[in-house]
């Protein structure tokens, strides 16, 4: 991997030790794509509910389709989730 960190038009930088760890990183996740890595568990915490993890459109037309693959928890947002989403501030 090379890299410039300038656009001066010089010849290529050694890449810091950073992007080969982020390269690294890039490779498990398309190992763990491509099911090179098995067992694993993928964990999200999302305080606000913004994320979807689910199969490919086409399988759920019927709108009725569970992955039994997938868990679902409800949790309750803790004080500090709170604090940081400006929440504990508003007013009822």
């Amino acid at each position: 991997v090379r890299q410039h960190w300038s656009n001066d038009g010089e010849a290529f930088s050694k890449p810091k030790p950073n992007l080969a760890r982020f390269h690294s990183f890039l490779q498990t996740l398309n190992d763990l794509s491509d099911g090179k890595r098995f067992p694993f568990t993928f964990q999200i915490t999302d305080p606000l509910s913004n994320s979807f993890i689910g199969p490919p459109p086409m399988i759920t037309m019927d709108n009725h389709y569970v992955d039994p693959s997938l868990t679902v928890e409800e949790f309750e947002r803790t004080f500090e989730q709170n604090e940081m989403l400006g929440l504990n501030d508003m007013s009822a």
